[in-house]
């Protein structure tokens, strides 16, 4: 693959919330996670962790967490998304606990959505949902915070045109603001 090509993968992933339950190879899915696993984290910390959720009870669960936004339930697979904050706090404090680790996890999820758009793969990052209720369903320890829930899955639907994007001489700034 070239830069182009990754390019064109960057420019197409859409967020994508139409999905059927077509069977995806679970060597994918273990694809997607050492790919997350690939991503930069603060000091190499490590803090990614991620429940695979196949179960439709768990599947239930996340929904009642997303106020029931239901449209990713029927995903083949959905992936909780975590970050054990141990090692990153107590490397980097408050730092480590406010930015570090939501930023860690952010560059592995950002690696998971690309390397299923390479799979014809659709997804979407969910962020709005009740963490207690993530963290009851999974019974995650104190020290495990739920970061996103991405559904993975086909889709039968077209894919959503691209979303629009602000001209680059009003994102760029150089030496100073």
């Amino acid at each position: 693959m070239n830069s182009e090509e990754l390019f064109d993968i960057i420019r197409n992933r859409r967020s994508v919330r139409k999905y059927n339950d077509k069977p995806v190879d679970p060597a994918i899915i273990h694809k997607l996670i050492d790919a997350a696993r690939w991503a930069p984290s603060a000091g190499n910390q490590q803090p990614l962790r991620i429940i695979v959720v196949t179960r439709a009870e768990l599947k239930e669960k996340l929904n009642e967490a997303t106020n029931k936004q239901a449209f990713f339930v029927i995903a083949p697979y959905i992936l909780v998304i975590c970050s054990d904050l141990t090692d990153t706090v107590n490397r980097y404090k408050q730092r480590g606990e406010e930015l570090y680790h939501k930023q860690d996890t952010a560059a592995a999820i950002q690696n998971i959505l690309l390397l299923a758009t390479t799979y014809n793969l659709q997804s979407c990052w969910i962020g709005a949902f009740n963490e207690d209720i993530v963290k009851d369903a999974f019974k995650l320890p104190e020290n495990v915070r739920p970061v996103a829930i991405i559904p993975i899955a086909y889709t039968d639907s077209e894919l959503p045109a691209g979303p629009g994007r602000k001209e680059l001489d009003t994102i760029i700034h150089y030496e100073t603001y």
